[in-house]
């Protein structure tokens, strides 16, 4: 995408792009900011995971406005980027990493990956006219067949999505869900789904798919997340809960659940967590380069070992494993010590641009990797408060989570949390370094004195915008189960007035409004039940991040259901929410203010952020809280 973009831009006229410019040197200084700077005056931009929110957003915004005429991409963004495209442009193959032999490999765009990325082009009330989609070929004979394929061929088969997990993971998440307690159950139920039907039901016998299940079973057993007999029933471990409300497979709760039962009494060091969620099958996912020159010139292990040694932990099982295993010097096991090096220094906020030149990675994947190994260090507190440390210990894990998504050091968490748009890491350091460590120190020291501070108008703008809007609280004291409120204290004759109230939950009347505009609680375009709960609960605790088992246990209590509801999934129950709102505020309040009001929270819970007063009133008439 980088290369296209630099051939292309010494190719056309500059255009007038000065607000890009502008707003692209007010970033963090990045590789890719310097290259988008480089490009941009030409009108020509590249758009792929490398870039950091920040900057995908200007590209974005400047592309819709059609200030930027071309935009070179990767076939993944291409086909989830919903921009106004008049012609796209295709190469028929696309890079695919073969986890069997280790390697990446040129592979055929599918047809249904044709077609999608063609829906760019042309984008129903984005583009007035039509649009094109271009595939160059080599040869007339190329043409014939990419048009007789592409364009009137058949889709391929569905792929059954089951036979791409192993099989202890459905078994856990059957046995955490509830639908099934013993092997005869979840034998029923996989192989009546889709993937049972068309997949396991052709590729083996129902007694080769029984022992394959017994092993499934097994592997749960052994690992701690479940418990009981293999042949009768089945019960979910907290740890396996856990795992399962986490979306960690059984093998990574595995690894963590066996390290939170040999750490227990131990010193928590960072290197140590992020070597522990290295191990773990997940994170070894986490994708990082290592090209052969830099696996040759950079010793990752020999510094590793030397800050494992600086730290006094050498003598911890993982460590020593790197220190004595000669297995330690392999490829896969090199990138997992770059990855432990590059969060180390990366929540230590080592300079950006400082990251990238010694890693090799660039600042969009930097953030990736830590969000990503957020997630599992997010797992490992629940682990670890599943197997019984206690609650001051857990939270040194849960802190260092937040960290590795922010890239911050504990004490910058209290400014990184309120995730203002453009405030890089380096202006956060400066705002903790001068005192101004959190939403009221801020605000104490006034508009005047935070910009005196970040010396940027860009980033003092935007952070005052958050700072200095309406707090946003609950209308009184929690739910309490079966649905009902305690009645608030009744306020005194010089009480100040109550706060305007953006956005009211009203379970007795079943009634939601936002900004004063009804939200359909009956069809069409309607808040159903499930939703409407999980709305609820997240007025109860606004601003703060709801884990999603917490979350269906409160949505159970208001709810006065017998039994626990199912863990839902972060984002299909953010859709859930956010989905009426849109089609009801659609004219009356902006996209990005709607988008945000529920947002994901790394990948494990939600948050609501309402821009003023919250009021939840209970399942009983006149059990309603006064709204702060």
């Amino acid at each position: 995408t980088v290369q296209f973009a630099r051939v292309l831009a010494q190719r056309v006229q500059p255009q007038a792009l000065g607000g890009a410019v502008e707003e692209l040197r007010q970033q963090e200084e990045t590789h890719a900011r310097e290259l988008l700077l480089e490009v941009i005056g030409s009108g020509i931009a590249f758009h792929n995971s490398d870039l950091s929110p920040e900057e995908r957003e200007i590209v974005e915004r400047y592309f819709r406005s059609g200030s930027i005429r071309a935009l070179f991409s990767t076939s993944t963004l291409a086909v989830g980027m919903n921009l106004p495209v008049k012609n796209v442009v295709l190469d028929h193959r696309r890079w695919q990493y073969l986890r069997r032999y280790g390697r990446w490999s040129l592979e055929d765009v599918s047809r249904s990956e044709y077609e999608n990325m063609s829906g760019r082009a042309g984008r129903l009330s984005l583009v007035e006219d039509f649009g094109r989609s271009i595939l160059v070929a080599y040869s007339p004979f190329e043409a014939d067949v990419w048009l007789d394929h592409y364009a009137g061929g058949e889709f391929e088969e569905i792929r059954p999505t089951l036979r791409d997990a192993p099989l202890e993971d459905h078994v856990l998440d059957l046995m955490a869900s509830g639908l099934a307690t013993s092997r005869a159950d979840l034998e029923e139920m996989l192989l009546s789904s889709f993937t049972g039907t068309v997949h396991w039901a052709q590729k083996m016998s129902r007694v080769e798919f029984g022992e394959a299940l017994a092993k499934a079973v097994s592997i749960g057993l052994a690992g701690g997340l479940l418990r009981g007999p293999a042949e009768g029933r089945l019960e979910v471990t907290d740890v396996g809960r856990v795992c399962a409300a986490k979306g960690v497979g059984v093998a990574t709760g595995a690894v963590l659940a066996s390290w939170a039962v040999s750490a227990n009494a131990t010193t928590v060091e960072d290197l140590e967590v992020l070597a522990v969620a290295g191990r773990t099958p997940a994170g070894d996912d986490v994708y990082v380069g290592l090209t052969k020159q830099e696996r040759n010139r950079a010793d990752y292990r020999g510094s590793l070992l030397a800050r494992v040694a600086a730290a006094g932990v050498s003598s911890r099982p993982v460590f020593a494993e790197i220190a004595n295993d000669l297995a330690s010097l392999e490829y896969d096991a090199t990138k997992g010590q770059k990855k432990i090096l590059l969060l180390a220094d990366w929540i230590a906020e080592g300079r950006t641009k400082d990251l990238e030149t010694t890693y090799h990675v660039w600042a969009g994947a930097v953030r990736r990797i830590g969000e990503e190994y957020g997630w599992i260090v997010d797992a490992l507190a629940g682990v670890t408060r599943a197997s019984g440390w206690p609650d001051a210990r857990v939270a040194v894990i849960e802190e260092l989570a937040q960290r590795l998504a922010f890239g911050v050091a504990a004490d910058g968490l209290g400014v990184a949390r309120l995730r203002v748009k453009g405030l890089g890491r380096a202006m956060v350091r400066r705002l903790v370094d001068a005192g101004l460590r959190d939403g009221p120190s801020l605000k104490d020291a006034g508009r005047d004195g935070v910009a005196a501070v970040l010396k940027h108008k860009a980033a003092t703008a935007a952070l005052w915008a958050v700072v200095d809007r309406p707090v946003a609280g609950y209308a009184g004291p929690a739910i309490e189960a079966r649905g009902g409120a305690r009645a608030a204290d009744a306020p005194s004759d010089d009480a100040e007035p109550p706060p305007t109230i953006t956005l009211s939950v009203n379970l007795h009347e079943r009634r939601v409004t936002y900004r004063g505009i009804d939200i359909p609680t009956r069809p069409p375009h309607n808040l159903q039940r499930q939703p409407l709960l999980a709305l609820a609960v997240l007025a109860s605790h606004p601003g703060q991040a709801v884990a999603l088992d917490d979350l269906a246990a409160e949505m159970s209590r208001v709810a006065g259901a017998r039994h626990r509801l199912l863990t839902p999934e972060a984002r299909d129950l953010r859709y859930k929410v956010l989905a009426p709102f849109r089609h009801a505020l659609r004219t009356k309040v902006p996209k990005a203010e709607i988008d945000r009001l529920v947002e994901t929270v790394a990948n494990s819970g939600l948050r609501l952020n309402s821009p003023g007063a919250v009021s939840v009133v209970g399942t009983k008439a006149g059990e309603a809280g006064a709204p702060r």
